[in-house]
């Protein structure tokens, strides 16, 4: 890519309409290039970060209605820019850029051209409208780096008129402010990943110094194809009513006072924009009441309502029902995979929450289930750490007994399934599964999204990961390998008498066969058994009693 306003060899003081035009697409170009390595930074090892797709999406649409409606004024091109970025913006990290991107526009739109002290505040608003966005803003992520570079501008602007240079000390400072990331937040910091939004911020930032150095990109023009501006991904809390999207114009809208009304008609509120233009996300039962209202102050745009009770019926499998005298006790076990799914179904009384890693439930979905579950007593097994918190929060909402035994793991579940009986009363169901899995361990094997060193273990990325009782213990380029580094780092092997695998859906027949006839060559006190999972992810999920 090259910038069709060369400003190479100069001494930037001020830009206007026409540079800073060049230098979003710069930005947005340099992010495209860097999207994949953002996207991996969010989890490790499963690969499923989408923060920089978030990101580029909305960056994509602030551009595209800058290139729209091809401002000539500072205003209009504010205008431009924070209505694209809305439109586009999804996910949690493209909400809040979305958001940044409005305050900085607030800032500009009021000037014929820029210089660095202009830019330090809008940096520093940009900062201020991120920490609104969010409801309960946390440290360690992308708005703690924006926080960090609106305290680097403020100081650079003193020190420096030239914009190139004022870049220069921001991106540094924020280089260092998303290393510190990593420390903030125990999950970054157990994963050896730095926050991926605020990486995100810095490759932005970068860009743009890039195009005011005068630096070449080599883009693939045609890798933006496709991309879909529409949607904005936020989590789904609740399981009643509608979910109910759209979008306002008008003129003169208090956002703040649209907002908080929002807020009284419904749950899970997002509302951002400005006079002009509100995006607004809310769950509700009453969206004819919602629509109404907003139609108090402008015109509606973009409506879109999806009935969230049929969405749940699609996630929640449910199992043979019979009435609540026939079951004393009943189950809500939360598993990923339709080989997991037929095998707990088989038994009366449980109700299988499809979820699991990058796919928690919520605390909803798991009171519904509580609710619907034919007993008046129900224990819930979770089966991943990221939910039990969920799990417990459902205790006392759903109007029964119900109690959570924190299964971190399906191999834990399967064998405290095993070990439930519907007919047994709470207090016996509780006694045999918490026996049945004490002495349970968990295996895991997946594949490594990027290099790293865990302790003693060294993993390359596409390699195996194999995870005792949710620790990396192992880690090589061959299955067989690693399964049996798994079990020769148990002290007491010769205490355990049988291995059941779980197929996951990733692996093919023959390669689980393969395995579990090394697995009795190689240890043959213990029993191998072999099962369809069908879970995601893990091509090995393994229980070893």
């Amino acid at each position: 890519m090259k910038p069709e306003i060369s400003l190479e060899g100069k001494n930037i003081q001020t830009c206007g309409v026409d540079v800073l035009v060049e230098s979003l697409k710069y930005s947005s170009k340099w992010l495209e290039q860097h999207r994949e390595r953002i996207n991996r930074l969010n989890v490790f090892p499963v690969p499923d970060g989408d923060t920089g797709d978030n990101m580029l999406m909305t960056m994509l649409g602030a551009v595209r209605a800058i290139e729209e409606q091809a401002p000539t004024t500072m205003a209009a091109l504010a205008d431009a820019l924070e209505e694209g970025a809305l439109m586009a913006s999804r996910g949690n990290s493209g909400v809040i850029l979305s958001q940044m991107i409005a305050g900085f526009a607030s800032v500009i739109r009021g000037f014929d051209s820029l210089d660095v002290r202009i830019l330090a505040e809008a940096f520093k608003v940009a900062s201020e409208y991120g920490f609104r966005a969010h409801s309960e803003p946390v440290e360690g992520t992308m708005m703690t780096v924006a926080r960090d570079i609106a305290k680097s501008a403020h100081q650079a602007a003193r020190n420096t008129n030239s914009i190139i240079d004022f870049l220069s000390i921001i991106i540094d400072d924020a280089r260092e402010s998303v290393k510190a990331t990593q420390y903030m937040l125990p999950k970054l910091q157990q994963a050896g990943v730095v926050d991926a939004g605020g990486e995100g911020l810095v490759v932005i930032l970068d860009g743009a110094l890039r195009y005011f150095k005068g630096e070449l990109l080599e883009i693939n023009e045609d890798s933006f194809e496709g991309a879909d501006f529409a949607s904005v991904d936020l989590e789904e809390e609740d399981i009643y009513g509608y979910c109910t999207n759209f979008v306002l114009r008008g003129h003169n809208i208090d956002v703040e006072e649209f907002r908080s009304k929002m807020q009284s008609m419904g749950t899970s509120v997002l509302v951002v924009g400005t006079p002009a233009i509100v995006k607004v996300h809310v769950h509700t039962e009453q969206p004819g009441e919602v629509l109404s209202y907003a139609l108090k102050f402008g015109t509606l745009h973009q409506i879109k309502l999806d009935n969230m009770g049929d969405q749940y019926e699609q996630n929640v499998l449910h199992t043979r029902t019979h009435p609540s005298s026939q079951i004393t006790t009943g189950l809500v076990i939360v598993a990923a995979g339709q080989g997991f799914t037929r095998m707990l179904q088989r038994e009366d009384g449980v109700i299988v929450v499809q979820g699991g890693q990058t796919m928690n439930p919520s605390t909803g979905e798991i009171i519904k289930a509580v609710r619907e579950c034919p007993a008046d007593a129900v224990i819930i097994l979770p089966n991943n750490p990221n939910i039990i918190m969920s799990a417990e929060r459902a205790v006392g909402s759903a109007g029964k007994r119900v109690e959570v035994v924190p299964t971190k793991s399906m191999a834990e579940g399967i064998v405290a399934s095993m070990a439930y009986n519907p007919s047994l009363t709470l207090e016996e169901n509780l006694e045999n599964i918490r026996s049945a899995i004490r002495n349970v361990r968990s295996i895991e094997v997946t594949r490594a999204v990027r290099d790293a060193q865990v302790k003693d273990v060294s993993v390359k990325e596409g390699d195996y990961i194999g995870l005792l009782d949710g620790q990396i213990v192992a880690s090589g380029a061959d299955l067989s390998d690693v399964m049996r580094h798994i079990l020769e780092t148990i002290e007491d092997l010769d205490e355990y008498e049988l291995i059941t695998l779980y197929r996951g859906h990733d692996l093919s027949q023959r390669d689980v066969e393969s395995l579990a006839e090394f697995l009795k060559e190689t240890f043959p006190d213990i029993a191998v058994e072999v099962y369809d999972g069908g879970q995601p992810h893990y091509q090995i999920i393994a229980s070893l009693e």
